[in-house]
């Protein structure tokens, strides 16, 4: 069975501009881990407070077959919509490079537009494009985007501090269901939709 074979890299300035790409996508997957984990805590903790309150809508209408099918269906129907608002909407756009690196630079501003401009001017469609501008140019301003990416880590210190906020709220409301679940009260345990 062959394998395609991958086409060599002809230029330094495409290698250079693969290790930029890597720097962008690290810090991508990031961007969507942390909105993820946001996504999810913000979901959980929703869920637990429509289930906490759907059942004690119950408990008051004295689980009257209206009252438990009007519960349940807004109990789903917000379930539904705080998953699709809070994970699916936000995992489901499409993040360009471009808005990767200005992400970047607003979290590193000794970066000084380096990373950005080398994402506009260094990839290869661009360059075939931009005639008029010097490929030495292009070429210097990838190397200088890719000497600061060690001041952010390689995209690995990017946004480091909103990680520890989304993994705190989601920690938090985990932390929140179980506490729920071992207090386990009688109105909960008798009246899920």
């Amino acid at each position: 069975m062959d394998r395609p074979r991958r086409t060599k890299l002809s230029t330094f300035e495409n290698l250079e501009y693969l290790r930029l790409q890597a720097i962008i996508r690290k810090v991508r997957w990031r961007w969507r881990l942390k909105m993820l984990l946001r996504g999810s805590g913000l979901a959980a903790l929703a869920a637990l407070v429509t289930v906490l309150a759907a059942t004690w809508g119950l408990d008051a209408f004295r689980y009257r077959p209206l009252a438990t099918i009007v519960l349940s269906v807004l109990t789903y129907g917000a379930l539904l919509y705080v998953a699709w608002r809070f994970i699916v909407r936000p995992l489901a756009r499409t993040v360009s490079d471009a808005e990767v690196a200005l992400f970047i630079e607003e979290q590193a501003p000794g970066l000084q537009a380096a990373l950005l401009s080398a994402v506009q001017f260094g990839s290869p469609s661009e360059r075939a494009e931009l005639r008029e501008v010097s490929p030495r140019l292009v070429e210097k301003v990838v190397e200088q985007a890719l000497s600061h990416g060690k001041a952010i880590q390689y995209g690995a210190g990017v946004d480091r501090e909103g990680m520890r906020r989304v993994s705190g709220l989601a920690t938090l409301a985990a932390i929140a269901i179980v506490a729920t679940l071992a207090i386990n009260p009688t109105f909960l345990r008798q009246g899920m939709p």
